[in-house]
Protein backbone atom coordinates (compact mmCIF):
# COMPACT_ATOMS: atom_id res chain seq x y z
CA UNK A 1 0.00 0.00 0.00
CA UNK A 2 1.31 3.44 -1.20
CA UNK A 3 1.94 6.08 1.24
CA UNK A 4 -0.71 8.27 -0.63
CA UNK A 5 -3.12 5.23 -0.53
CA UNK A 6 -2.64 5.11 3.29
CA UNK A 7 -3.12 8.80 3.86
CA UNK A 8 -6.45 8.29 2.06
CA UNK A 9 -7.62 5.56 4.14
CA UNK A 10 -6.78 6.89 7.95
CA UNK A 11 -8.70 10.09 6.20
CA UNK A 12 -11.50 8.32 5.28
CA UNK A 13 -11.41 6.56 8.47
CA UNK A 14 -11.67 10.03 10.05
CA UNK A 15 -15.43 10.54 8.57
CA UNK A 16 -16.53 6.90 9.92
CA UNK A 17 -15.00 7.68 13.26
CA UNK A 18 -17.41 10.53 13.58
CA UNK A 19 -21.00 8.64 13.01
CA UNK A 20 -21.04 7.46 17.06
CA UNK A 21 -21.21 10.62 19.20
CA UNK A 22 -18.45 9.92 22.72
CA UNK A 23 -19.08 11.61 25.94
CA UNK A 24 -15.84 9.00 27.06
CA UNK A 25 -13.08 12.14 28.31
CA UNK A 26 -15.42 14.43 27.26
CA UNK A 27 -14.00 17.03 29.99
CA UNK A 28 -10.73 16.69 28.99
CA UNK A 29 -11.07 17.07 25.01
CA UNK A 30 -13.12 20.02 25.82
CA UNK A 31 -10.53 21.80 27.72
CA UNK A 32 -7.69 20.72 25.03
CA UNK A 33 -9.93 22.33 22.44
CA UNK A 34 -10.61 25.62 24.70
CA UNK A 35 -7.06 26.08 25.85
CA UNK A 36 -5.23 25.64 22.00
CA UNK A 37 -7.53 27.83 20.36
CA UNK A 38 -6.99 30.47 23.03
CA UNK A 39 -3.32 30.20 22.20
CA UNK A 40 -4.26 30.01 18.34
CA UNK A 41 -6.79 32.59 18.76
CA UNK A 42 -4.17 35.20 19.42
CA UNK A 43 -2.66 34.37 15.65
CA UNK A 44 -5.69 34.94 14.40
CA UNK A 45 -6.23 38.37 16.18
CA UNK A 46 -2.97 39.30 14.95
CA UNK A 47 -3.95 38.16 11.25
CA UNK A 48 -7.15 40.40 11.38
CA UNK A 49 -6.21 43.22 12.95
CA UNK A 50 -2.75 43.05 11.16
CA UNK A 51 -4.63 43.20 7.33
CA UNK A 52 -7.01 45.93 8.80
CA UNK A 53 -4.38 48.16 9.96
CA UNK A 54 -2.94 48.18 6.75
CA UNK A 55 -6.05 48.01 5.00
CA UNK A 56 -7.17 51.15 6.73
CA UNK A 57 -4.63 53.00 5.51
CA UNK A 58 -5.26 52.11 1.61
CA UNK A 59 -9.15 52.41 1.90
CA UNK A 60 -11.28 55.13 2.89
CA UNK A 61 -14.39 54.91 5.80
CA UNK A 62 -17.03 55.40 3.03
CA UNK A 63 -15.11 52.38 1.35
CA UNK A 64 -15.63 50.12 4.57
CA UNK A 65 -18.94 51.18 5.27
CA UNK A 66 -20.06 50.47 2.01
CA UNK A 67 -18.84 46.76 2.51
CA UNK A 68 -20.62 46.83 5.51
CA UNK A 69 -23.71 47.38 4.12
CA UNK A 70 -22.74 44.37 1.69
CA UNK A 71 -21.74 42.21 4.32
CA UNK A 72 -25.26 42.70 6.40
CA UNK A 73 -27.41 41.72 3.07
CA UNK A 74 -25.03 38.98 3.19
CA UNK A 75 -25.75 37.78 6.70
CA UNK A 76 -29.30 38.95 6.47
CA UNK A 77 -29.79 36.22 3.67
CA UNK A 78 -27.58 33.75 4.84
CA UNK A 79 -29.63 33.06 7.91
CA UNK A 80 -32.47 31.70 5.34
CA UNK A 81 -30.35 28.96 5.17
CA UNK A 82 -29.42 28.24 8.76
CA UNK A 83 -31.70 25.10 8.95
CA UNK A 84 -29.35 23.09 10.95
CA UNK A 85 -27.89 20.47 8.89
CA UNK A 86 -24.40 21.10 10.42
CA UNK A 87 -25.85 21.32 14.24
CA UNK A 88 -28.24 18.12 13.48
CA UNK A 89 -25.19 15.90 12.49
CA UNK A 90 -23.57 17.12 15.40
CA UNK A 91 -25.93 16.39 18.00
CA UNK A 92 -27.17 13.35 17.00
CA UNK A 93 -25.59 10.13 19.04
CA UNK A 94 -25.17 8.46 15.68
CA UNK A 95 -25.70 9.30 12.54
CA UNK A 96 -24.96 7.39 8.99
CA UNK A 97 -23.62 7.88 5.94
CA UNK A 98 -26.99 8.42 4.13
CA UNK A 99 -27.53 11.17 6.70
CA UNK A 100 -23.86 13.11 5.77
CA UNK A 101 -25.47 12.83 1.94
CA UNK A 102 -28.67 14.32 2.72
CA UNK A 103 -27.10 17.14 4.53
CA UNK A 104 -24.67 17.70 2.00
CA UNK A 105 -27.00 17.88 -1.14
CA UNK A 106 -30.06 19.89 1.00
CA UNK A 107 -26.92 22.50 1.58
CA UNK A 108 -25.74 23.16 -1.95
CA UNK A 109 -29.59 23.28 -2.72
CA UNK A 110 -29.97 25.78 0.17
CA UNK A 111 -26.42 27.58 -1.16
CA UNK A 112 -27.46 27.82 -4.80
CA UNK A 113 -30.67 29.15 -4.09
CA UNK A 114 -29.55 31.73 -1.57
CA UNK A 115 -27.03 32.63 -4.27
CA UNK A 116 -30.10 33.39 -6.85
CA UNK A 117 -32.02 35.48 -4.13
CA UNK A 118 -28.83 37.57 -3.64
CA UNK A 119 -28.46 38.00 -7.44
CA UNK A 120 -32.29 38.77 -7.70
CA UNK A 121 -32.13 41.03 -4.94
CA UNK A 122 -29.18 43.05 -5.07
CA UNK A 123 -31.09 46.02 -6.40
CA UNK A 124 -33.34 46.19 -3.01
CA UNK A 125 -30.14 46.31 -0.89
CA UNK A 126 -29.64 49.86 -2.70
CA UNK A 127 -33.16 51.02 -1.54
CA UNK A 128 -32.30 49.59 2.25
CA UNK A 129 -29.35 51.51 2.42
CA UNK A 130 -30.30 54.57 0.19
CA UNK A 131 -27.06 53.68 -1.78
CA UNK A 132 -26.84 52.12 -5.31
CA UNK A 133 -23.51 51.58 -5.25
CA UNK A 134 -24.09 48.65 -2.74
CA UNK A 135 -26.01 46.65 -5.42
CA UNK A 136 -23.18 45.01 -7.55
CA UNK A 137 -21.47 44.40 -4.09
CA UNK A 138 -24.35 42.02 -2.75
CA UNK A 139 -24.73 40.60 -6.23
CA UNK A 140 -20.86 39.71 -6.12
CA UNK A 141 -21.13 38.04 -2.94
CA UNK A 142 -23.80 35.94 -4.40
CA UNK A 143 -21.11 33.05 -4.46
CA UNK A 144 -20.41 32.67 -1.02
CA UNK A 145 -23.76 30.89 0.11
CA UNK A 146 -22.49 28.15 -1.95
CA UNK A 147 -18.86 28.09 -0.56
CA UNK A 148 -20.05 28.57 2.85
CA UNK A 149 -22.57 24.84 2.60
CA UNK A 150 -20.34 22.85 0.56
CA UNK A 151 -18.43 21.84 3.68
CA UNK A 152 -21.00 21.42 5.60
CA UNK A 153 -20.47 17.15 6.54
CA UNK A 154 -16.36 17.99 6.78
CA UNK A 155 -16.88 20.86 9.72
CA UNK A 156 -19.20 18.52 11.20
CA UNK A 157 -17.04 15.26 11.41
CA UNK A 158 -14.27 17.78 12.64
CA UNK A 159 -16.45 18.77 15.57
CA UNK A 160 -18.58 15.64 16.65
CA UNK A 161 -14.45 13.97 16.95
CA UNK A 162 -13.42 17.43 18.58
CA UNK A 163 -10.66 17.52 15.71
CA UNK A 164 -10.07 21.27 17.02
CA UNK A 165 -6.31 21.39 16.00
CA UNK A 166 -7.64 20.92 12.46
CA UNK A 167 -10.34 23.44 11.93
CA UNK A 168 -7.92 26.34 13.23
CA UNK A 169 -5.49 25.21 10.85
CA UNK A 170 -8.54 25.44 8.27
CA UNK A 171 -9.82 28.89 9.49
CA UNK A 172 -6.25 30.08 9.97
CA UNK A 173 -5.59 29.52 5.86
CA UNK A 174 -9.19 31.07 5.86
CA UNK A 175 -7.72 34.35 7.24
CA UNK A 176 -4.60 34.43 6.13
CA UNK A 177 -5.84 33.94 2.55
CA UNK A 178 -8.65 36.37 2.81
CA UNK A 179 -6.18 39.02 4.63
CA UNK A 180 -3.27 38.51 1.76
CA UNK A 181 -6.35 38.75 -0.82
CA UNK A 182 -7.73 41.89 0.39
CA UNK A 183 -4.32 43.67 0.65
CA UNK A 184 -3.11 42.64 -2.75
CA UNK A 185 -6.53 43.80 -3.95
CA UNK A 186 -5.98 47.26 -2.28
CA UNK A 187 -2.65 47.79 -3.97
CA UNK A 188 -4.26 47.57 -6.86
CA UNK A 189 -6.33 50.21 -6.51
CA UNK A 190 -9.47 47.91 -6.51
CA UNK A 191 -10.80 50.29 -3.49
CA UNK A 192 -14.07 48.75 -1.54
CA UNK A 193 -13.78 45.75 -4.47
CA UNK A 194 -10.52 44.41 -2.14
CA UNK A 195 -12.78 44.03 1.09
CA UNK A 196 -15.24 41.83 -1.11
CA UNK A 197 -12.85 39.42 -3.29
CA UNK A 198 -10.67 39.10 -0.56
CA UNK A 199 -13.89 37.50 1.36
CA UNK A 200 -14.42 35.22 -1.51
CA UNK A 201 -11.27 33.99 -2.14
CA UNK A 202 -10.67 33.48 1.46
CA UNK A 203 -13.92 31.04 1.62
CA UNK A 204 -13.18 29.18 -0.95
CA UNK A 205 -9.57 28.42 0.36
CA UNK A 206 -11.53 27.47 3.49
CA UNK A 207 -13.79 25.17 1.81
CA UNK A 208 -10.59 23.60 -0.39
CA UNK A 209 -9.09 22.92 2.68
CA UNK A 210 -11.85 21.19 4.03
CA UNK A 211 -11.98 18.82 1.82
CA UNK A 212 -8.60 17.98 1.80
CA UNK A 213 -8.59 17.08 5.69
CA UNK A 214 -11.68 14.82 5.47
CA UNK A 215 -12.25 13.32 1.85
CA UNK A 216 -15.97 12.74 1.34
CA UNK A 217 -17.18 11.32 -2.01
CA UNK A 218 -21.12 12.34 -1.42
CA UNK A 219 -23.60 10.30 -3.20
CA UNK A 220 -26.92 10.96 -4.39
CA UNK A 221 -29.25 9.85 -1.94
CA UNK A 222 -31.57 11.49 0.74
CA UNK A 223 -33.08 9.56 4.50
CA UNK A 224 -36.34 11.49 4.76
CA UNK A 225 -35.93 9.79 8.62
CA UNK A 226 -33.03 12.40 9.13
CA UNK A 227 -35.22 15.15 7.52
CA UNK A 228 -37.54 14.58 9.78
CA UNK A 229 -35.63 14.05 12.99
CA UNK A 230 -34.24 17.29 12.26
CA UNK A 231 -37.02 19.35 11.08
CA UNK A 232 -38.06 20.60 14.00
CA UNK A 233 -34.53 21.41 15.61
CA UNK A 234 -33.73 23.01 12.41
CA UNK A 235 -36.53 25.22 12.28
CA UNK A 236 -36.35 26.36 15.60
CA UNK A 237 -32.85 27.05 15.07
CA UNK A 238 -33.94 29.37 11.66
CA UNK A 239 -35.98 31.24 13.96
CA UNK A 240 -32.91 31.41 16.46
CA UNK A 241 -30.47 33.21 13.84
CA UNK A 242 -32.72 34.86 12.55
CA UNK A 243 -33.45 36.99 15.85
CA UNK A 244 -29.89 36.61 16.92
CA UNK A 245 -28.94 38.08 13.48
CA UNK A 246 -31.43 41.10 13.95
CA UNK A 247 -30.26 41.77 17.13
CA UNK A 248 -26.58 42.12 16.64
CA UNK A 249 -27.03 43.90 13.67
CA UNK A 250 -29.61 46.59 14.33
CA UNK A 251 -27.35 49.47 15.19
CA UNK A 252 -25.70 48.55 12.03
CA UNK A 253 -29.26 48.66 10.15
CA UNK A 254 -29.52 51.82 12.24
CA UNK A 255 -26.47 53.91 11.52
CA UNK A 256 -26.34 52.94 8.00
CA UNK A 257 -29.80 53.88 6.80
CA UNK A 258 -30.20 56.84 8.86
CA UNK A 259 -26.18 58.47 9.61
CA UNK A 260 -24.91 57.26 6.56
CA UNK A 261 -21.83 55.01 4.80
CA UNK A 262 -18.94 57.20 6.54
CA UNK A 263 -20.46 57.45 9.68
CA UNK A 264 -21.05 53.32 9.70
CA UNK A 265 -17.40 53.20 8.47
CA UNK A 266 -15.96 54.84 11.78
CA UNK A 267 -18.58 52.82 13.66
CA UNK A 268 -17.94 49.49 12.17
CA UNK A 269 -14.23 49.95 12.84
CA UNK A 270 -14.47 50.62 16.58
CA UNK A 271 -17.32 47.66 16.59
CA UNK A 272 -14.88 45.49 15.17
CA UNK A 273 -11.34 45.50 16.65
CA UNK A 274 -13.45 44.12 19.99
CA UNK A 275 -15.38 42.36 18.37
CA UNK A 276 -12.68 40.66 16.43
CA UNK A 277 -10.71 39.72 19.29
CA UNK A 278 -13.41 38.52 21.33
CA UNK A 279 -15.24 36.46 18.36
CA UNK A 280 -11.28 34.72 18.19
CA UNK A 281 -11.83 33.76 21.34
CA UNK A 282 -15.68 32.58 21.95
CA UNK A 283 -15.97 31.67 17.62
CA UNK A 284 -13.73 28.07 18.55
CA UNK A 285 -14.94 27.79 21.76
CA UNK A 286 -18.73 27.45 20.22
CA UNK A 287 -17.48 24.48 17.95
CA UNK A 288 -16.16 22.86 21.71
CA UNK A 289 -18.95 23.99 23.57
CA UNK A 290 -22.08 22.56 21.35
CA UNK A 291 -20.48 18.97 20.67
CA UNK A 292 -19.92 18.98 24.52
CA UNK A 293 -23.07 19.66 26.10
CA UNK A 294 -24.64 17.52 23.22
CA UNK A 295 -22.49 14.68 24.60
CA UNK A 296 -23.46 15.34 28.42
CA UNK A 297 -27.22 16.35 27.69
CA UNK A 298 -28.34 13.35 29.43
CA UNK A 299 -26.27 13.25 32.70
CA UNK A 300 -27.67 16.74 34.25
CA UNK A 301 -25.46 16.85 37.00
CA UNK A 302 -21.70 17.14 34.56
CA UNK A 303 -23.67 19.26 32.03
CA UNK A 304 -24.18 22.35 34.96
CA UNK A 305 -20.76 21.87 36.16
CA UNK A 306 -19.36 21.87 32.55
CA UNK A 307 -21.65 25.03 31.96
CA UNK A 308 -20.16 26.64 35.21
CA UNK A 309 -16.63 25.72 34.41
CA UNK A 310 -17.14 27.49 30.90
CA UNK A 311 -18.78 30.47 32.08
CA UNK A 312 -15.51 30.59 34.59
CA UNK A 313 -13.04 30.34 32.00
CA UNK A 314 -14.43 33.12 29.59
CA UNK A 315 -14.78 35.42 32.39
CA UNK A 316 -11.19 35.32 32.59
CA UNK A 317 -10.30 35.83 29.34
CA UNK A 318 -12.99 38.01 28.02
CA UNK A 319 -12.96 40.61 31.11
CA UNK A 320 -9.32 42.16 30.21
CA UNK A 321 -9.82 42.01 26.92
CA UNK A 322 -13.37 44.10 26.69
CA UNK A 323 -11.80 46.43 29.74
CA UNK A 324 -8.73 46.76 28.72
CA UNK A 325 -9.41 47.66 25.21
CA UNK A 326 -11.43 50.43 26.56
CA UNK A 327 -8.63 51.77 28.61
CA UNK A 328 -6.53 52.26 25.72
CA UNK A 329 -8.84 53.00 22.85
CA UNK A 330 -7.45 56.02 21.58
CA UNK A 331 -4.02 54.46 21.30
CA UNK A 332 -5.10 51.75 19.58
CA UNK A 333 -6.64 53.27 16.67
CA UNK A 334 -4.07 55.68 16.42
CA UNK A 335 -1.39 52.54 16.15
CA UNK A 336 -3.68 50.88 14.06
CA UNK A 337 -5.66 52.82 12.28
CA UNK A 338 -3.72 56.20 12.22
CA UNK A 339 -4.71 59.99 12.04
CA UNK A 340 -8.06 60.67 10.77
CA UNK A 341 -10.13 57.74 12.85
CA UNK A 342 -10.55 59.10 16.12
CA UNK A 343 -14.28 58.58 15.65
CA UNK A 344 -13.93 54.94 15.66
CA UNK A 345 -12.11 55.20 19.58
CA UNK A 346 -14.90 56.51 20.99
CA UNK A 347 -17.48 53.68 19.96
CA UNK A 348 -14.37 51.17 21.15
CA UNK A 349 -14.35 52.94 24.47
CA UNK A 350 -17.92 52.45 24.84
CA UNK A 351 -18.57 49.43 23.37
CA UNK A 352 -16.01 47.32 24.50
CA UNK A 353 -17.08 45.97 28.02
CA UNK A 354 -20.45 45.35 27.65
CA UNK A 355 -20.76 43.62 24.54
CA UNK A 356 -17.69 41.52 25.86
CA UNK A 357 -19.04 40.88 29.26
CA UNK A 358 -22.25 39.66 27.43
CA UNK A 359 -20.72 36.82 25.69
CA UNK A 360 -18.97 36.03 28.68
CA UNK A 361 -22.26 34.87 29.74
CA UNK A 362 -24.45 34.52 26.58
CA UNK A 363 -21.62 31.69 24.68
CA UNK A 364 -22.11 29.20 26.89
CA UNK A 365 -26.12 29.73 27.32
CA UNK A 366 -27.05 29.72 23.97
CA UNK A 367 -24.80 26.66 23.31
CA UNK A 368 -26.14 24.75 26.10
CA UNK A 369 -30.01 25.85 24.93
CA UNK A 370 -29.42 24.22 21.55
CA UNK A 371 -27.58 21.19 22.83
CA UNK A 372 -30.05 20.31 24.75
CA UNK A 373 -33.59 21.11 22.61
CA UNK A 374 -34.40 24.43 24.80
CA UNK A 375 -34.45 26.35 21.62
CA UNK A 376 -37.40 28.03 22.50
CA UNK A 377 -35.63 29.67 25.67
CA UNK A 378 -33.20 30.62 23.47
CA UNK A 379 -35.71 32.23 20.92
CA UNK A 380 -37.34 34.08 23.58
CA UNK A 381 -33.99 35.49 25.34
CA UNK A 382 -32.63 36.48 21.67
CA UNK A 383 -36.10 38.59 21.22
CA UNK A 384 -35.70 40.12 24.95
CA UNK A 385 -32.17 41.80 23.49
CA UNK A 386 -33.44 42.83 20.24
CA UNK A 387 -35.71 44.98 21.83
CA UNK A 388 -33.26 46.18 24.25
CA UNK A 389 -31.00 46.81 21.69
CA UNK A 390 -33.17 48.30 18.88
CA UNK A 391 -35.03 50.41 21.77
CA UNK A 392 -32.01 51.47 23.09
CA UNK A 393 -29.59 51.99 19.71
CA UNK A 394 -32.82 54.52 18.45
CA UNK A 395 -32.79 56.04 21.32
CA UNK A 396 -29.24 57.24 21.05
CA UNK A 397 -29.24 58.47 17.42
CA UNK A 398 -29.68 61.71 17.79
CA UNK A 399 -26.19 61.66 19.43
CA UNK A 400 -24.87 59.98 16.20
CA UNK A 401 -22.35 56.78 16.71
CA UNK A 402 -21.34 57.48 20.24
CA UNK A 403 -25.41 57.78 20.83
CA UNK A 404 -25.33 54.63 19.21
CA UNK A 405 -22.87 52.86 20.92
CA UNK A 406 -24.02 54.29 24.49
CA UNK A 407 -27.20 52.89 23.51
CA UNK A 408 -26.19 49.33 22.84
CA UNK A 409 -24.18 49.26 26.21
CA UNK A 410 -26.64 49.83 28.40
CA UNK A 411 -28.70 47.17 26.66
CA UNK A 412 -26.39 45.33 27.34
CA UNK A 413 -26.64 45.73 30.85
CA UNK A 414 -30.11 45.04 30.98
CA UNK A 415 -30.27 42.06 29.16
CA UNK A 416 -28.19 40.15 31.96
CA UNK A 417 -30.59 39.75 34.55
CA UNK A 418 -33.17 38.39 32.13
CA UNK A 419 -30.64 35.55 31.51
CA UNK A 420 -30.19 35.24 34.98
CA UNK A 421 -33.63 34.63 35.67
CA UNK A 422 -34.35 32.05 32.96
CA UNK A 423 -31.33 29.96 34.08
CA UNK A 424 -32.47 30.15 37.69
CA UNK A 425 -36.18 28.81 36.49
CA UNK A 426 -35.07 26.51 33.79
CA UNK A 427 -31.90 25.05 34.36
CA UNK A 428 -32.03 25.60 38.47
CA UNK A 429 -28.13 27.72 38.40
CA UNK A 430 -28.59 29.98 41.16
CA UNK A 431 -28.09 33.79 40.71
CA UNK A 432 -25.45 33.57 43.31
CA UNK A 433 -23.45 31.09 41.08
CA UNK A 434 -23.64 32.76 38.32
CA UNK A 435 -22.23 35.97 40.13
CA UNK A 436 -19.75 33.89 41.80
CA UNK A 437 -18.55 32.59 38.20
CA UNK A 438 -18.92 36.02 36.33
CA UNK A 439 -17.68 38.77 39.49
CA UNK A 440 -14.18 38.15 40.20
CA UNK A 441 -12.87 38.07 36.87
CA UNK A 442 -14.98 41.76 35.93
CA UNK A 443 -13.75 42.85 39.16
CA UNK A 444 -9.88 42.41 38.73
CA UNK A 445 -10.37 43.95 35.16
CA UNK A 446 -12.53 46.74 36.66
CA UNK A 447 -9.41 47.74 38.83
CA UNK A 448 -6.88 47.45 35.39
CA UNK A 449 -9.10 49.49 33.95
CA UNK A 450 -9.33 52.11 36.55
CA UNK A 451 -5.54 52.79 36.87
CA UNK A 452 -3.93 51.63 33.37
CA UNK A 453 -6.77 54.46 32.08
CA UNK A 454 -5.42 57.14 35.30
CA UNK A 455 -1.78 56.15 33.90
CA UNK A 456 -2.74 57.12 30.34
CA UNK A 457 -3.73 60.39 31.24
CA UNK A 458 -0.94 61.31 33.21
CA UNK A 459 1.60 59.56 31.57
CA UNK A 460 3.09 61.65 28.75
CA UNK A 461 3.29 60.24 24.99
CA UNK A 462 5.85 63.64 23.98
CA UNK A 463 9.12 61.92 22.97
CA UNK A 464 7.23 58.25 23.35
CA UNK A 465 6.53 56.63 20.42
CA UNK A 466 2.81 55.99 20.34
CA UNK A 467 3.26 52.54 20.38
CA UNK A 468 5.43 52.28 23.01
CA UNK A 469 2.95 53.62 24.84
CA UNK A 470 0.51 51.63 24.30
CA UNK A 471 2.84 48.86 24.99
CA UNK A 472 3.54 49.98 28.29
CA UNK A 473 -0.41 50.72 29.41
CA UNK A 474 -0.96 46.97 28.47
CA UNK A 475 1.80 45.65 30.41
CA UNK A 476 0.99 47.65 33.65
CA UNK A 477 -2.57 46.48 32.94
CA UNK A 478 -1.80 42.47 32.37
CA UNK A 479 0.62 42.94 35.48
CA UNK A 480 -2.59 44.58 37.57
CA UNK A 481 -5.02 42.27 36.26
CA UNK A 482 -3.05 39.09 36.90
CA UNK A 483 -2.34 39.58 40.24
CA UNK A 484 -5.54 40.38 41.30
CA UNK A 485 -7.17 37.58 40.01
CA UNK A 486 -4.72 35.49 41.97
CA UNK A 487 -5.78 37.01 44.60
CA UNK A 488 -9.59 36.96 44.51
CA UNK A 489 -10.40 34.42 42.12
CA UNK A 490 -9.63 31.63 43.56
CA UNK A 491 -11.63 29.03 42.13
CA UNK A 492 -11.08 30.57 38.69
CA UNK A 493 -7.54 30.23 38.91
CA UNK A 494 -7.53 26.00 40.12
CA UNK A 495 -10.19 25.31 37.37
CA UNK A 496 -7.94 26.74 34.63
CA UNK A 497 -4.60 25.35 35.74
CA UNK A 498 -6.87 21.95 35.74
CA UNK A 499 -7.69 22.61 32.06
CA UNK A 500 -4.13 23.15 31.72
CA UNK A 501 -2.98 20.15 33.10
CA UNK A 502 -5.97 18.58 31.15
CA UNK A 503 -4.53 19.85 28.12
CA UNK A 504 -1.11 18.36 28.19
CA UNK A 505 -2.58 14.86 28.90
Amino acid sequence: MTVATEKTRRQRTRLQQSFRLSSRNVGSRAARGVLMTGYSSLLRVVLTIGSTAILVRMLTPEEFGLAAMASIVLEMVALLGTFGFTAALIRSRRVARIDCDTAFWLSIAVGVGLGGLLLVGSPAAGLVFGDDRVVPLVAALAILPLLEFGGVVQSAAISRLMLFRLDLIVQLAHIGVRSLAAIAFAWMDYGVWSLILGGIVGRAAALAMYWVAVPYLPRFRFSARFVDSSLTFSVRLFIDNLVWYLQTNVDFLLVGRVLGATPLGFYQAGYRLADEVKNRVIGPLQKVLFPAFASLRTEPERLADAYLRSVRILAVFLAPIGLGMAAVANDIVWVLYGAGWERAASVMSLLGPFVVFRSALSTPTFSLLRATDMMQVSVRLQLYALLLSGGFAAAGLPWGIVGVATGIGLSAIAWMPIVMVSLKFRLMIGYGTLISALGPPFVAGAAMYIVVSAVSIVLPDQGLHRLMHLAILVLLGAVIYVGLLWGIARTHVAQLRAAFSAMRL
